[in-house]
């Protein structure tokens, strides 16, 4: 978080932001990666990543992920991304 934080930034929201330094200050420890939601990732989440369209909302819009190409190892993922300065940015993971 501390040495790439910059260019977090540029992808993800300054409150989701917030949200992870909490998560990491409090007793609370975040014990997986909150954007892939796993403790790893599979060797075949690299390379083989599908985006869904994204479903507009009033104020953000989510789109469904899906990392992997086997349906053994495959992980699916709700994104949700906010505007945010004239950008589109993750707001969460689920």
């Amino acid at each position: 978080m501390k040495t790439n934080r910059k260019t977090l930034a540029t992808y993800v929201s300054k409150t989701r932001l917030k949200d992870i330094d909490h998560q990491m200050l409090s007793s609370y420890r975040i014990d997986q990666d909150y954007f892939i939601k796993a403790q790893d990732y599979l060797d075949d989440w690299v390379d083989h990543i599908t985006v869904g369209q994204p479903k507009m909302k009033a104020h953000f819009a989510v789109v469904d992920v899906a990392l992997g190409a086997d349906a053994a190892t495959i992980k699916h993922l709700g994104v949700t991304l906010v505007q945010e300065d004239g950008v589109w940015k993750i707001r969460d993971v689920r």
